[in-house]
């Protein structure tokens, strides 16, 4: 056996500047349910997404739903479904007026958002990490005129 390894190895991914970058979506979407950090319990759904270009290329970030604050799931994950291009077969496959937020949906999304392309918005919290604050499809033309704000600082990972 040869080791290749290196002294000393920084293994420090990019993170990825405030500004809109393009990623693709990554396996891994996953619901984290029955958290409790610093007496706060937590309900999360994530998605990852790793920057496809620009100097944070390889960058991964994860687009986090709040799961305690309905109102805001269903509109976050309604607003994936609708610039992933896939909100027309979601409306077929649920035509009995199913929340966004129900675990039927939220499995299939599992599923068929992988390798999907997006643009994403993101600014660097206090802790140096990367918030995504807004999300549009690839072929959107209002991105250019898009201005950052408004995300969950407060969920802490």
């Amino acid at each position: 056996m040869k080791i290749n390894g290196n002294k000393n190895a920084d293994w420090r991914t990019p993170v990825p500047e405030n500004g809109w970058h393009n990623i693709e979506i990554t396996e891994g979407i996953n619901r984290y349910s029955g958290i409790t950090k610093d007496d706060r319990d937590y309900d999360i759904f994530t998605i990852p997404v790793r920057v496809t270009s620009g100097d944070a290329e390889g960058a991964m970030v994860s687009i986090i739903v709040d799961m305690l604050k309905p109102d805001k799931a269903e509109q976050r994950l309604s607003d994936v479904i609708v610039n992933a291009g896939i909100a027309a077969e979601f409306e077929k496959g649920f035509p009995d007026g199913t929340l966004v937020t129900d675990n039927r949906v939220l499995d299939l999304l599992k599923v068929k958002l992988p390798f999907r392309c997006l643009q994403v918005y993101t600014e660097l919290n206090k802790a140096g990490k990367a918030n995504v604050y807004q999300i549009s499809a690839m072929d959107s033309n209002s991105v250019a005129e898009a201005q950052g704000g408004g995300g969950d600082d407060d969920i802490p990972f």
